[in-house]
């Protein structure tokens, strides 16, 4: 999973892989400010080396760091929209459309002049009622089958939507409920044995 995601050079993997892994390491465990340290010191070094490997000309360098550069006062690489969309939205959030949204059948009808993804791209379709009822779903999903380690699933979840348009498609809702309900019985048995240990 980790090999894949560095030779994937997707920004948005990274990041999510940045984010899941300082949750994990720092924002639930017992030794928060070592794992911290440790994890700066990885990060920076990671950052440090490829910066400088082959004076720059490398993969991880020309492909994410480079695209988190501002640009007219957007990252680079914040190009999951259009500017016909952004344009759009910024016209479609005053909009009464803004409650329930357009429809996918709609919005599949519009064109943008490229690909367009991303959480607005949801809010277009589904309006705000729509956004409400997908976060209910997982937050309700998360309260069923909790863990300490399934609030870095349901933060991460969140995070990616972010950037991409289908939080209710098939596969992303089996991964999500298959996912915290093994986290619960890893949780309850570790919490078994420690009861059984005594510790």
């Amino acid at each position: 999973m980790l090999i894949a995601t560095l030779i994937s050079f997707s920004l948005a993997g990274y990041v999510l892989l940045l984010l899941s892994s300082a949750i994990y390491y720092i924002g639930l465990s017992n030794h928060s400010v070592r794992n911290f340290i440790i994890l700066g010191v990885l990060v920076g070094s990671f950052i440090v080396f490829f910066m400088n490997y082959n004076d720059g000309n490398n993969p991880v360098k020309i492909l994410i760091f480079d695209r988190l550069r501002v640009e007219d006062g957007d990252i680079a690489g914040n190009n999951r929209t259009t500017f016909l969309f952004k344009d759009y939205f910024k016209n479609f959030i005053q909009k009464p459309e803004v409650i329930w949204g357009i429809g996918s059948k709609k919005y599949a009808t519009m064109t943008w002049g490229g690909g367009t993804a991303g959480i607005k791209v949801f809010i277009v379709m589904h309006g705000i009622i729509g956004l409400l009822l997908m976060l209910l779903l997982y937050v309700s999903y998360f309260i069923q089958y909790r863990s300490k380690v399934g609030i870095n699933m349901l933060i991460t979840y969140f995070v990616c939507y972010l950037q991409n348009t289908y939080p209710l498609a098939e596969i992303t809702l089996i991964i999500f409920i298959t996912g915290l309900a093994y986290l619960k019985s890893l949780h309850d048995e570790q919490a078994k044995q420690q009861i059984a240990y005594g510790t």
